[in-house]
């Protein structure tokens, strides 16, 4: 590897994880969704009293407007179990990538990296093309820190896939 694709790679994995570590959809979006303030309303509720917390739970699934919220009020309401672990992309994007053998790094940051910005690029309309040029060169990065001989570029390729499927909205 010579010098210039040594540094051409380091900035590219630089800005990739800048990207990643910035990339929170309520700090990039011009209006911010943010869900902590429906936790934070039935919790309040709660205390007060016990009728009007149950009457506020059963008025919310019916109204039409919060048809989106309430899916995922019940989400997190609910303990079942079945339906919440389905519902987390990012285990479902781990063990994939797990499943498939694929260089994770320590702590799997290399995998949430490249999930993250597989996902973030798809948003910004990226071609496939070009997000697989800047994951084969994060993928390269983890194989050298490893040691490892696999190609990178078979690699690349099914990061952006199982990303596709498991972890990225769309």
């Amino acid at each position: 590897m010579t010098a210039r694709t040594w540094w051409a790679a380091a900035l590219a994995a630089a800005s990739i994880a800048t990207l990643g570590a910035c990339s929170d959809e309520a700090v990039v979006a011009s209006d911010p969704v943010v869900v902590t303030p429906e936790a934070t309303a039935s919790d309040e509720a709660e205390p007060s009293d016990a009728a009007p917390s149950e009457t506020a739970r059963d008025e919310a699934p019916e109204a039409p407007g919060e048809t989106s919220e309430a899916p995922a009020g019940t989400g997190q309401d609910s303990p079942e179990g079945g339906a919440p672990a389905a519902a987390d992309p990012l285990d479902e994007y781990l063990g994939a990538v797990g499943a498939a053998g694929l260089p994770a790094g320590p702590q799997a940051s290399s995998a949430l990296d490249i999930g993250a910005y597989v996902c973030a690029a798809g948003r910004d309309g990226l071609t496939r093309e070009s997000i697989l040029i800047n994951v084969t060169a994060m993928v390269g990065l983890e194989l050298q820190r490893i040691g490892s001989e696999a190609d990178p570029e078979r690699i690349a390729d099914e990061y952006v896939e199982i990303a596709g499927r498991h972890y990225c909205d769309g």
